[in-house]
């Protein structure tokens, strides 16, 4: 685009020679000015998808953790029933083992 703004210039100085070229120059530097705005509105585009990927994955990470949070939960409540249970069985073995030894 620099290098067309300088061919224009110089088009323009030269006069009624130059304005065939100027006509040329003024339409390729409309068409690249055009393509960099397309361009430009794709990256535009690309960086919204890419914003928009980002928290997703965030959103997935976060429902991840949450889904660990969840099952080591579980995992403790598990845990604490079959300890319990385990605790019942042991205090009604040595409550069995008690009233044994009173009745010898």
């Amino acid at each position: 685009a620099d290098r067309l703004g300088q061919e224009l210039a110089e088009a323009r100085g030269k006069g009624s020679g130059g304005e065939k070229r100027l006509a040329e120059l003024e339409e390729q530097l409309g068409k690249e000015t055009e393509q960099r705005q397309a361009v430009e509105d794709g990256f535009r585009k690309l960086r919204a998808k890419m914003v928009m990927n980002e928290k997703l994955v965030k959103m997935g990470e976060r429902a991840a953790m949450q889904e660990v949070g969840r099952r080591k939960q579980m995992a403790r409540s598990s845990i604490a029933r079959m300890l319990n249970g385990q605790a019942a069985g042991v205090f009604d073995s040595f409550v069995a083992a008690v009233v044994a030894s009173k009745e010898r």
